[in-house]
């Protein structure tokens, strides 16, 4: 997929916010201190192993990790996710939240501890105190945890696409060598009731994406920054990395001083490391579950308000809607395989009806009033009313009126928060 390293239409809403004596962040290497008390434990996990997986990573050359939180409501998916990044050659998997190994996140673990995996990929769990969920990588004690050379930023969602003619990430690394590696997202989703899209996926690209990067150039107290875990922290030592990818680095042209968006990183050539396919709805049924088990305390009966279409489902329905900026997204058709029986459960349970029959009802009257959200917003979309500037701004980040949602709150929909 080639998308051009133009300077972006919404970065000019922001250069005349750039900063022309910003002072640098400044933080301190806290790697040989010790973990404080963010850090609660961890739990490597013992995986059986998958009969149908042959897949082994070679201990020359760098080694590779992914970090992403992981919740109840990503657990029918996670099979999947594990094993596609082990696929790509990924030494250990982090999956992490606040207070995990707690009891009172038991059944992720026990599920987690159930599933198959590739001996040469090992899945470790991390318990935190506190997590940053619009900046994971930004959680205390996190990264001092990690050991390998090279980590990738990723959400439970988001499955990593590499180039046709690049079958591992060993391989990128010999073949592209760079220390940065940006992907652009293509967002796939699936709004039927439960989880029914098969490979070849039918994608339209987003904005903006997630990354790869060479751990030992990550600052160990990561600073705070724009659009948080979808741009790159640096030490300050390291002004010139080797980057492929697009431009969400910050703004790229040449500067003597920061911008609002954070250090220019130019890439440095044409070749584009792949995509980041963002499942970012992966049935209905998954985006039910994100609004349902968001809170804490106890569940409010779904037929209470079922009839209320929220930021996230009106979210679902224009990406279902958009065609712009198509992508097929052709990879092996068992790369996503949900535990469509786990999804139905989870739902129901979450749904907090006195019944499973009354749950399974408001969860059908809930997908029906959604679809006619959907109609409702396809006739203003057929009549040309579009976010301008996507796929080029932020999706559910309000942003000076130029946002997905922006947008979306701009229609005569009475679209909730």
């Amino acid at each position: 997929m080639a998308v051009s390293p133009h300077l972006r239409p919404w970065l000019l809403l922001l250069l005349a916010a750039s900063v022309t004596s910003m002072q640098l962040p400044k933080f301190e290497d806290t790697e040989d201190s010790g973990t404080s008390s963010n850090f609660q434990g961890e739990l490597v996990l013992d995986l059986a192993p998958d009969p149908d997986e042959s897949v082994m990573h070679s201990a020359d050359g760098p080694s590779f990790c992914v970090i992403a939180r992981v919740t109840t409501a990503d657990l029918p998916y996670m099979e999947s996710f594990l094993r596609h990044y082990s696929r790509l050659g990924v030494n250990t998997i982090y999956l992490f939240n606040d207070g995990l190994l707690e009891a009172k996140h038991a059944d992720v673990v026990q599920y987690l501890q159930a599933l198959r995996m590739t001996p040469s990929t090992t899945v470790k769990l991390l318990s935190f105190k506190e997590v940053k969920h619009d900046d994971p990588v930004g959680t205390a004690d996190l990264l001092p945890l990690l050991k390998e050379d090279y980590v990738i930023n990723v959400d439970a969602d988001e499955f990593w696409i590499l180039p046709k003619n690049i079958s591992s990430l060993p391989n990128l690394l010999r073949e592209h060598p760079a220390d940065i590696y940006f992907m652009r997202w293509v967002m796939v989703v699936d709004d039927d009731m439960q989880s029914a899209i098969e490979a070849p996926y039918e994608g339209t690209v987003g904005f903006p994406g997630k990354w790869m990067a060479n751990l030992s150039m990550i600052p160990r107290d990561v600073y705070p920054r724009p659009f948080g875990h979808h741009t790159v922290p640096l030490r300050l030592e390291y002004m010139h990395p080797v980057v492929y990818g697009d431009f969400t680095y910050g703004i790229p042209i040449p500067m003597q001083t920061w911008s609002v968006l954070g250090r220019p990183l130019p890439p440095a050539g044409a070749f584009e490391p792949g995509y980041m396919a963002h499942f970012w709805g992966r049935s209905f049924s998954d985006v039910f579950l994100k609004i349902a088990l968001r809170g804490e305390g106890q569940c409010q009966p779904l037929s209470e308000y079922n009839t209320q279409i929220d930021q996230r489902l009106a979210t679902l329905a224009f990406l279902s809607l958009n065609k712009k900026m198509p992508v097929k997204v052709d990879v092996n058709e068992d790369m996503f395989k949900p535990d469509l029986e786990l999804e139905l459960k989870l739902a129901v349970k979450a749904a907090c009806e006195k019944d499973e029959a009354t749950a399974l009802a408001s969860l059908r009257q809930f997908h029906e009033n959604y679809l006619k959200f959907k109609q409702d917003l396809s006739e203003l979309m057929d009549q040309g009313s579009y976010p301008n500037m996507w796929p080029s701004t932020a999706l559910t980040q309000s942003l000076m009126g130029t946002s997905v949602t922006d947008w979306l709150h701009s229609l005569p929909l009475n679209i909730t928060a």
